[in-house]
C-alpha cells in the first residue's frame, strides 16, 4: 500500500492527490494524478468483492471543496462515497483550489499560495521585474482568504505546473505610478528549469515585499541572498535559510 492511501477495515481512504495504489479488505484502487494540469485525480477500482465499501476522499485545507464523479456521471460534493464497487469503476476527483495570501507568524508578512504550491517570480520569465531598484517593488494583491490573479501561460518545460501560473500587477519602485505585470508560478517548477534567480513573495502591511533565492556560483544550488536587516525563515527539510526583506 502506498502512503497516498490508507485502509480502515473495509473502508479505503485516499489522503494525498498523488499517484499510488491502495487496498482495503475486499477492494483495491489505483490513482493517476492530473493535479498540475487540470486540478484533478482519477481513481480506478482494480479489485472488488461485490460488497458495499466506503471510499473516503480527503479535502485538504488548500481546496475550497472536492467534487467526485463516478463513471462520468454528474459530480457531487462530499468527502465519501459508499456503494457496491465494480472492477474498472472510475472516480474523478476534482479539487477547487484556493489562491491564498497567508500570513507568516511573528514576521507580519505573507506568502502566496495556489493550492499546495507556493508561488514566486523568476528572472528568466519576468526580467523587467528585476530592474533596479527591484528590492522595493510592491505586488498588488489582496490579503483576503481567496485571491484570484489573472491566469497566464508559458512555454512547456520538463517539470511544469501550468494550472498554477498567474499574472499579477506590481508597482515598480523606480516608477510606481506605472503598474507592471509579473508572472507568478510555482517555485516547484525550478526543478525542471535552467539555473535562475527566483523571488519568493512576502508582504509587510498592505504591500507585498520580496525575498530572493539565487543560484550559488560554485555549486549551482540555491542559496539565500544575504543583506543587512534581514531575518531568516528556515524552510522545513530544505536546509535553506530564506531572508525576508524588511519593508515598510
Amino acid at each position: 500500500m502506498d502512503s497516498v492511501f490508507h485502509a480502515d477495515h473495509a473502508d479505503l481512504w485516499y489522503d494525498l492527490p498523488l499517484e499510488g495504489r491502495g487496498h482495503a479488505y475486499g477492494i483495491a484502487a489505483i490513482a493517476e494524478s492530473f493535479l498540475q494540469t487540470r486540478g484533478s485525480v482519477q481513481l480506478r477500482i482494480t479489485a472488488a468483492d461485490g460488497k458495499p465499501h466506503r471510499l473516503h476522499i480527503m479535502n485538504p485545507s488548500w481546496a475550497e471543496s472536492v467534487a467526485i464523479s463516478i463513471n462520468g456521471a454528474a459530480p457531487t460534493h462530499g468527502a465519501a462515497v459508499e456503494r457496491t464497487w465494480k472492477t474498472g469503476d472510475r472516480i474523478e476527483v476534482t479539487y477547487a483550489m484556493r489562491t491564498q495570501v497567508i500570513p507568516v507568524p511573528k514576521i507580519g508578512r505573507y506568502v502566496v499560495f495556489y493550492g499546495p504550491w507556493m508561488l514566486g517570480a523568476d528572472e528568466q520569465l519576468s526580467p523587467f521585474f528585476w530592474d533596479e531598484p527591484y528590492n522595493d517593488n510592491r505586488l498588488r494583491l489582496s490579503t483576503g482568504p481567496d485571491v484570484r490573479p489573472a491566469r497566464a501561460s508559458v512555454a512547456p518545460s520538463r517539470f511544469a505546473i501550468p494550472i498554477g501560473r498567474f499574472q499579477a500587477e506590481y508597482l515598480p519602485k523606480g516608477y510606481p505610478i506605472l503598474p507592471q505585470k509579473v508572472l507568478l508560478r510555482p517555485i516547484a517548477e525550478e526543478t525542471g528549469s535552467p539555473s535562475t534567480a527566483w523571488y519568493f513573495l512576502s508582504s509587510c502591511k498592505a504591500s507585498i515585499n520580496i525575498f530572493r533565492l539565487r543560484p550559488s556560483p560554485a555549486s549551482g544550488s540555491s542559496v539565500a541572498s544575504t543583506k543587512p536587516g534581514c531575518c531568516g525563515l528556515r524552510l522545513g527539510g530544505s536546509g535553506r535559510d530564506i531572508g525576508f526583506g524588511v519593508g515598510d
